[in-house]
């Protein structure tokens, strides 16, 4: 910097000391890992913190919303023979206790209240339902005995025990609308993040499975799922 022109002028820079800390000072051993740990923990607790407050930003009424699925398929709504539908159980449930009927009798009668179903009958039960003029039930099965009888109010199912408890568990159908799009509800914005995300999960590896064999693209899903949102009901 001698040769620097004279009309140039240099001004000091100055930087504050660092002083590298004592072996007493660091944390070490089972100490830094519990340190590691305790961050870990915040930060993971932070994110879940976060999920939940934009759900309850997003939900603008004061009852506990339903947290909706929305999918949009890549699939030509002029096809009408590739149909996505499906049923599945999800691994948290609402927190509403579900009632479920089961027409049967005799041994899958008492399969049903085994499984834990809350009306079974046969007749008499659907002279009474006939009768009061009104149903108090989420979910109704029928063995095919009955099946005439009660037209469209009840699935037909031959395992009466495995459809109890599925319904109890709150399960749940989807089918895809003429517009290619799914839509189907997986908790509340209650639940936890780790429950949401549960649910979410199951819906989306049913939702894969439900993939019509007729839609041929490289892989096995490609060109099948277009979008994936979720938000609250309103």
């Amino acid at each position: 910097m001698k040769d620097a022109p004279p009309s140039i002028s240099i001004t000091p820079v100055s930087y504050a000391p660092r002083v590298a800390p004592l072996p007493e000072d660091r944390v070490q051993g089972r100490d830094a890992h519990n340190v590691d740990m305790e961050r870990e923990r915040m930060r993971i607790e932070a994110r879940r913190n976060l999920g939940r407050r934009a759900f309850k930003a997003n939900a603008r009424n004061t009852f506990d919303e339903t947290v909706e699925a929305h999918v949009k398929l890549s699939i030509d709504k002029s096809r009408s023979d590739l149909i996505v539908r499906g049923t599945l159980a999800l691994p948290h449930g609402g927190k509403k206790a579900l009632r479920v009927a089961v027409f049967a009798e005799g041994a899958d009668a008492d399969e049903a209240r085994a499984a834990g179903a809350d009306i079974v009958g046969g007749v008499e039960l659907i002279d009474q339902i006939a009768k009061a003029g009104k149903i108090d039930f989420d979910h109704c099965f029928t063995t095919p005995q009955f099946f005439p009888r009660i037209a469209k109010q009840g699935t037909v199912v031959s395992d009466v025990s495995k459809a109890v408890k599925n319904a109890k568990k709150n399960q749940i159908k989807f089918k895809m609308e003429k517009t290619a799009i799914v839509h189907v509800g997986l908790g509340k914005v209650s639940f936890t993040e780790e429950s949401l995300r549960e649910n979410v999960g199951a819906f989306m590896n049913a939702l894969l499975q439900a993939k019509p064999a007729g839609l041929k693209k490289t892989s096995k899903y490609a060109g099948y799922v277009n979008s994936f949102h979720i938000s609250s009901t309103v």
